[in-house]
């Protein structure tokens, strides 16, 4: 059996099937602990097209496309548990850069015990970082903050978007949220008047995930 772990497949385009993987072999293949999305085909299967010889199963991954309006795509494979069908949130796809952004459903949504050595991700920085392992093949890593309280403005655009003051707050409140997810010591978000969005992109099925103990302001 083939099999990809904490891999991440995105960016790529296909002049016919299957945009980030297109499988035709009579074996089987298993896809865990990875991202596949952002690509494109001219063909069907912009992220993945499986012929019907090939028997691929899927475990704890971000597949796009995969789930649709609520049901699952048989036709790309078997959904052994734990894939989610959202926008990955990567860095700057534009440029090339597919690590984890704040706020990624990918983050912590793996299982530690699909991870093998050597324990480094793929810009060499330590795999798991926090109590769960990410997705694909890069891992968040924060540092948290110091204090109590994050800083969350989407006018503030010439800081280090880092959370941390007023002129260098987050832009994204899913960002900050997301922080908050990883660092005990956050228990207060500023967040200045503004438009905020639980996604960067159009899925109609994110949303702002809040925690107990940790207050909005």
């Amino acid at each position: 059996k083939s099999r990809l772990t904490n891999v991440t497949c995105a960016g790529n385009h296909a002049a016919a099937q299957g945009g980030g993987i297109y499988g035709t072999q009579t074996d089987s293949l298993l896809i865990q602990n990875s991202v596949i999305a952002e690509n494109s085909a001219e063909g069907v299967g912009a992220q993945i097209f499986i012929d019907d010889s090939l028997k691929t199963t899927f475990r704890s991954s971000l597949i796009q496309g995969s789930i649709g309006s609520g049901l699952w795509d048989n036709n790309i494979g078997t959904n052994l548990g734990g894939v989610i069908d959202v926008e990955p949130r990567f860095m700057n796809p534009a440029g090339g850069d597919y690590r984890l952004a704040y706020g990624s459903a990918a983050i912590n949504a793996g299982e530690n015990a699909l991870v093998s050595a050597p324990l480094l991700d793929l810009q060499g920085s330590n795999r798991v970082f926090g109590a769960v392992v990410d997705l694909g093949a890069y891992e968040f890593a924060v540092q948290c903050p110091a204090g109590t309280v994050l800083y969350v403005d989407s006018a503030a655009i010439s800081g280090l978007n880092n959370g941390t003051s007023w002129g260098d707050a987050f832009r994204d409140l899913q960002a900050a949220l997301s922080v908050c997810k990883i660092c005990p010591n956050i228990r207060e978000n500023w967040v200045a008047n503004g438009t905020y969005y639980p996604t960067v992109g159009w899925d109609r099925r994110s949303s702002f995930g809040l925690m107990n103990n940790v207050a909005i302001y």
